[in-house]
């Protein structure tokens, strides 16, 4: 936080131009008690304040703090995020937005609670006895998975943590009503349902398929080189541009081999997923044939946050990827095949040369390309607490996704994982098409 504030201090900023946002932090520090015109008041738990930043060059006390929130105002909820982005609506006259956000991101959500602090619990021994290693739990049933996903009481005990896509979709509709490029400082958010969902509300969308370092990136490159731009720059270039605060940023090369950031044009979306779907139809078709053949390539994928975080649990896999893999058991199926050259010519175009792939993710393996997709690798990921499926896909749950209603991924997930067949009138119509 204190390096990104520190950068923004550094941009000589013109008078057409204008940054404002929403700070909320666990601590005030140094850099902001120097960088602040006053310093908001309270004892936290967490500092919420809105900020703008002064125009001219670098000087002191630049960041002017406009509106105090409550601490106990969170991040998380839509009714708390949708007035302050009005807020800062009603601050300029503008012709175009970039709306940028930073913090821990999951794939589909972001902006989760601080994380607490540590707790230390000693372990007791007596004498030389050891506790005996805990026991592994049964593996559950199918039906016993099947059966917890259609309870509505077991959905509503898990919630998701930060604000999710959904919420933060409606934000902005309710505020800006449509926005021209969202950063996402964020890990994990190039991912399929996060585009789906955005491309009514943005024209761009830049963010990392896997990890972002918060060290990693200077946002002072992407400001100077929009400013370059001046009249020449166009929601394309700026998106372009955002690629550069990393690539051009100065970074130990760790950070560099195992990030992959993209400025995906979202105009491409409502295509992408019909050529997925094109794809899905058969491979739902094919299931009885190709089951065994569709986990095998499943377990030969690494999960995009597993260079990093091998413990994380997001199971989110490079989409492009899968849908290669599976080609393998789709070779005499002349619609799936089509629909394979329609997803990469659509693929190429909404990438363009906005990208950055490290070295470590071109690997067999990893092979990030663009955005990913939920695909969890055994049953008992999709049927766990709290999963993605269980949050999004469940029709019954209270956050479900509207993607659902677009996209025919989750019914394959569902046959394929859980044994859930198609209803006969969707498979019928799936042989008709």
């Amino acid at each position: 936080m204190n390096r990104t504030l520190d950068e923004l201090l550094q941009v000589h900023l013109p008078r057409n131009v204008g940054i404002a946002g929403w700070l909320s932090t666990t601590e005030i520090t140094g850099p902001l008690i120097r960088s602040l015109d006053k310093i908001p008041v309270g004892d936290g738990p967490v500092y919420n304040f809105v900020l703008r930043l002064r125009p001219g060059g670098p000087r002191p006390k630049r960041f002017q703090v406009l509106k105090q929130l409550s601490p106990k105002k969170g991040l998380a909820k839509v009714e708390d995020v949708t007035p302050v982005l009005k807020y800062l609506r009603s601050l300029y006259e503008y012709e175009h937005v970039i709306l940028t956000t930073w913090d821990h991101g999951s794939g589909f959500a972001f902006f989760a609670d601080p994380d607490p602090l540590p707790i230390v619990n000693p372990v007791k021994t007596t004498g030389k006895k050891t506790a005996p290693p805990a026991k592994r739990p049964r593996t559950p049933k199918l039906s016993t998975l099947r059966a917890r996903l259609q309870r509505r009481s077991w959905l509503e005990e898990y919630q998701p943590e930060g604000l999710t896509m959904i919420s933060l979709r409606a934000a902005i509709f309710q505020s800006f009503g449509t926005i021209d490029v969202i950063f996402m400082r964020n890990c994990y958010m190039q991912l399929f349902d996060t585009g789906m969902l955005m491309r009514d509300v943005a024209d761009y969308l830049v963010a990392c398929e896997s990890t972002m370092y918060f060290e990693a990136y200077d946002y002072t490159i992407w400001l100077k080189a929009m400013l370059k731009a001046g009249k020449k720059l166009t929601d394309e270039k700026v998106a372009a541009t955002a690629i550069l605060g990393f690539t051009k940023a100065k970074v130990v090369p760790e950070h560099r081999i195992d990030t992959a950031i993209f400025g995906l044009d979202l105009s491409f979306f409502a295509a992408i997923n019909d050529a997925m779907n094109r794809m899905i139809r058969q491979l739902i078709l094919g299931m009885k044939k190709h089951k065994h053949e569709f986990k095998d390539y499943r377990s030969e994928m690494i999960e995009v946050q597993a260079v990093d975080w091998p413990g994380a649990d997001f199971q989110l896999v490079d989409a492009k990827h899968w849908f290669q893999l599976a080609k393998r058991s789709m070779k005499g199926n002349k619609k799936y095949q089509e629909a394979w050259r329609d997803f990469l010519d659509l693929h190429k175009r909404m990438v363009g040369d906005r990208a950055f792939i490290g070295s470590l993710l071109q690997e067999s393996g990893y092979s990030e390309s663009g955005f990913s997709i939920y695909f969890p690798g055994t049953p008992e990921n999709l049927g766990s607490p709290g999963s993605f499926y269980s949050l999004y896909y469940v029709p019954m749950s209270k956050t479900v996704s509207p993607v659902i209603y677009d996209s025919l991924w989750p019914v394959f997930l569902g046959y394929l994982l859980l044994d859930i067949k198609p209803k006969a009138a969707l498979l019928q119509q799936l042989k008709e098409e």
